[in-house]
């Protein structure tokens, strides 16, 4: 397996084909329903659909049913939404699971497990 250490993300942006709008949760209604800031941010992405468990934010091992690799180090909040391109159903699927891949200079990039 080659040594990815040093190599920045930008590198891999000609493989990020998608991209996906991320608008940041604000606050949520006594019934449960979500407010969200209404100010959306773009991201070159690669996103890979298939199966897999994966520890949530609450420790639960449960069924992912897609991953999203950021073209960014951005910090993304599982309370946040996502949309993806519209051939992707759901649009706007749940986020269960940030991660922040770290290299010897710092955060390099973010991957999103979505229901």
């Amino acid at each position: 397996m080659a040594d990815i250490t040093g190599i920045p993300v930008s590198a891999w942006l000609d493989m990020m084909a998608d991209t996906i709008t991320i608008e940041p949760w604000v606050s949520q209604s006594v019934s449960g329903v979500p407010t969200y800031s209404g100010v959306t941010t773009t991201y070159p992405c690669y996103i890979e659909m298939k199966n897999h468990l994966i520890v949530d934010a609450l420790g639960r091992e449960i069924l992912a049913r897609g991953r999203v690799f950021m073209g960014s180090n951005a910090n993304i909040s599982v309370k946040d939404k996502i949309t993806l391109p519209s051939e992707y159903v759901p649009v706007s699927p749940p986020i269960l699971a940030v991660n922040i891949a770290t290299d010897e200079s710092g955060n390099h990039h973010t991957t999103i497990e979505i229901g």
